[in-house]
């Protein structure tokens, strides 16, 4: 399912939200943190929310559903779609949970999460 621009941003705003209220939290059993725990913390929290940014956007470009059938590489025969499956990516951030089409092809064996 295609996310609306609104969706997501709604989704990305809560999920800031609950990490700045959980490093405030966290600043407030921790008075005495030397500046260097302080950026440990935001960085995780960084680190956390862009891997949020990038699954949103993902969820904007419709997980790589195609409505003409996907070629095999090897055989070149058309692809039966077999729904969406999660995949953890690793980016510069970290990981990322995206949900993407997947085809299989029955005569090689082999399936694929095609881009877009």
């Amino acid at each position: 399912m295609v996310k609306s621009k609104e969706h997501v941003l709604r989704e990305l705003m809560e999920e800031a939200e609950g990490k700045f209220k959980g490093l405030l939290d966290w600043y407030e059993a921790h008075p005495d943190a030397t500046l260097a725990e302080i950026e440990e913390q935001v960085g995780e929290m960084r680190q956390e929310l862009v891997g949020k940014v990038i699954e949103g956007a993902l969820a904007l470009s419709g997980k790589g559903f195609q409505l003409e059938g996907v070629r095999c590489e090897g055989c070149r025969e058309v692809m039966k779609f077999q729904g969406y499956r999660e995949r953890t990516v690793q980016t510069v951030e970290g990981e990322v949970r995206v949900s993407r089409a997947y085809y299989y092809c029955p005569r090689c064996k082999r399936g694929i999460f095609p881009p877009g």
